[in-house]
């Protein structure tokens, strides 16, 4: 769009207002019969354009109608080598961290005999193709878990959790029976299970301790501290709705 100005009269205006912390306006009539309220340093600066004269408003028309460009950012903290670029994001990005991947995990299945390398199962040579013709997020994740199914047929040892295991002892609150409530929107009413305290698992680092219950139904979940509290005072109450 075109900028351009246009000449004015101010006819009125209103003084600022202490009380409400309102400035001053200035009303405006346009020669093309427009009007419009102005701020104070609004008309100074119409004024002064004004007082320019014909030259000085060409420039400022100049001035509005000239869109500054943006430089091209250029991350210089990094070298050339470590700077991420766009083929570093999207599905492009994941490609080649998949691909990366891959490369770093061949010794160590080519030295355990995985059928991943084995010639005459082309798994390896349908995977890469797979992972070269991707286009969705989806379809890398589904080449990164094939990847990984493969890698755990070579695994002999458990999984091992970073954490330590769900203990059945020293806490008052196992073997206690809890309330939940749920709430059934088709039906527009709660539902009320109970369940029991089996298990927990203390609080680590930034882990919070949790508590695993056993629905009479069946099903089961994990609590943190405030969720068993309440759910052991709506047992104890009898209650047959959750409090407001």
């Amino acid at each position: 769009d075109e900028g351009g100005h246009t000449l004015g009269l101010i006819t009125r205006w209103l003084p600022a207002d202490e009380a409400s912390g309102d400035g001053a306006l200035f009303h405006a009539v346009h020669d093309d019969g427009d009007e419009e309220d102005l701020e104070e340093d609004e008309a100074a600066e119409a004024a002064v354009l004004e007082a320019l004269g014909a030259e000085a408003r060409a420039a400022a028309a100049e001035c509005a109608r000239t869109r500054l460009v943006q430089p091209k950012y250029e991350n210089k903290q990094l070298k050339k080598g470590e700077r991420a670029e766009a083929g570093h994001l999207g599905v492009e990005g994941a490609r080649a961290e998949i691909g990366a991947l891959e490369q770093a995990l061949l010794p160590g299945l080519r030295a355990a005999g995985s059928r991943w390398v084995a010639p005459k199962a082309r798994i390896r040579v349908r995977w890469l193709q797979s992972l070269d013709e991707a286009e969705r997020a989806s379809e890398l994740a589904a080449s990164l878990v094939e990847l990984e199914q493969h890698l755990r047929e070579l695994q002999s040892a458990a999984d091992v959790s970073e954490r330590k295991p769900w203990r059945s002892d020293a806490h008052e609150w196992l073997r206690r029976s809890v309330r939940r409530f749920f709430w059934l929107k088709s039906e527009q009413r709660w539902l009320c299970t109970d369940a029991s305290v089996g298990s927990w698992l203390p609080a680590e680092g930034s882990d919070v301790a949790l508590w695993h219950v056993t629905h009479d139904d069946g099903d089961e979940e994990d609590l943190e501290e405030h969720e068993v509290a309440i759910a052991l005072e709506h047992y104890s109450e009898g209650r047959t709705e959750p409090l407001p």
